[in-house]
């Protein structure tokens, strides 16, 4: 269990490895009582009587058999709670990387965007420019053939 703390984040491995020292020394200290009333009960008491001694130390015993118990039931649901925080931190880390990936790929994308944007706005500066250029040459052709349809006119007509 403590390995699974160890690899949650910080923030939530302070308080789960505070919790489980916690229940680990209540456990520890249930058990050491256990074993000093099982002790005291088998060697006996020379100043107690017993029966009276049997039925008190019987109830001492039930009573520290509840608290171990409750003190297991405890870490248990610790250990469960490491477990689920485990989980639900995988499961963040993959959707973490998913959409790290995702991002990667729209930024590749508009890498390849920008660079067709630019191939295509050089594109159509050429053909505005061939547009401009035969543009030019039309009107240097249309001024040419007035001039000569004058010359021929001026020679027909007699001048």
């Amino acid at each position: 269990m403590d390995l699974e703390v160890r690899a949650l984040p910080p923030e939530a491995r302070q308080k789960l490895q505070e919790k489980i020292k916690g229940f680990k020394a209540s456990v520890s200290e249930r058990r050491k009582q256990k074993e000093a009333r099982n002790r005291e009960v088998l060697l006996g008491d020379a100043s107690a009587s017993v029966l009276g001694k049997s039925a008190d130390e019987h109830g001492r015993a039930e009573d520290m058999n509840q608290s171990m118990m409750d003190a297991s039931r405890k870490l248990q649901e610790a250990k469960r709670t490491v477990l689920d925080s485990e989980q639900i931190g995988l499961d963040v880390m993959g959707d973490l990387r998913l959409q790290r990936e995702t991002i990667e790929r729209s930024r590749d994308n508009m890498g390849k965007v920008g660079q067709n944007y630019s191939m295509a706005g050089k594109t159509l500066e050429g053909m505005l420019a061939r547009a401009d250029q035969n543009r030019r040459m039309v009107c240097l052709i249309a001024v040419l053939m007035l001039f000569m349809m004058s010359v021929a006119f001026y020679f027909i007509a007699g001048g």
